[in-house]
């Protein structure tokens, strides 16, 4: 019996066969602790792929030059500045190396699994 998962707690780290097996189970994982990843950057390094997984509600929110009384439509953004990330990093060997980095959470976790798609 697997015990259940706590709130915003980070994805298990591992080896897996695939980017798209890690992207999975750190998606399951995170959907089921109340947030979400999105890929932040994909850089080469000595010839294999680095991918930085963060937290959905991380970065800054974007700031159109438009005035806020000549804007058509009223926007918001989710956007929390939250820190969290995990590394991808593929290895010689094709399998792909997941690593949690930052664990300083302030996404606030997600009020709906809706938002996380």
């Amino acid at each position: 019996m697997s015990s259940p998962i706590e709130p915003l707690s980070l994805p298990p780290t591992g080896i897996y066969a695939s980017f798209d097996a890690l992207l999975e189970a750190a998606q399951a994982h995170a959907a089921a602790a109340g947030y979400a990843f999105t890929t932040q950057r994909s850089t080469k390094k000595n010839g294999r792929i680095i991918k930085t997984l963060s937290c959905k509600k991380g970065g800054h929110e974007f700031r159109a030059k438009v005035n806020d009384e000549n804007r058509k439509r009223q926007r918001t953004t989710f956007k929390t500045d939250c820190p969290f990330r995990i590394t991808a990093k593929e290895r010689p060997t094709g399998q792909w190396e997941l690593q949690c980095f930052s664990a300083g959470f302030t996404g606030g976790g997600v009020v709906s699994v809706s938002l996380l798609t």
